[in-house]
């Protein structure tokens, strides 16, 4: 039986700019200054073992960080993903 090896994922897009630019927004769930941007794996961007690429960050506070990470079931999907792309069109349409 052949098995062909799996690729390896693209190497994935890093902006520090762009994550500057979303750690210079709230938490987008409790409206404290927000930490590091997390980045969303919720929608399996950048598949299981890979980071996401940068502009699939959202701002969060260092507790609501924690929260995403230990009860992902109190973030709403539609929430995230307006966060985002409320975000990419500050940054690139407008």
């Amino acid at each position: 039986m052949n098995v062909e090896p799996i690729p390896k994922p693209e190497k994935r897009l890093i902006d520090k700019g762009y994550t500057a630019f979303v750690a210079s927004f709230p938490c987008m769930r409790c409206h404290k200054p927000s930490g590091p941007p997390h980045h969303v794996r919720r929608f399996h961007w950048g598949g299981g073992s890979r980071k996401p690429d940068d502009i699939y960050q959202i701002p969060l506070c260092p507790a609501c960080h924690d929260d995403i990470h230990n009860k992902p079931k109190e973030f709403d999907d539609v929430d995230i993903l307006l966060c985002i792309l409320a975000l990419w069109r500050m940054r690139f349409v407008d």
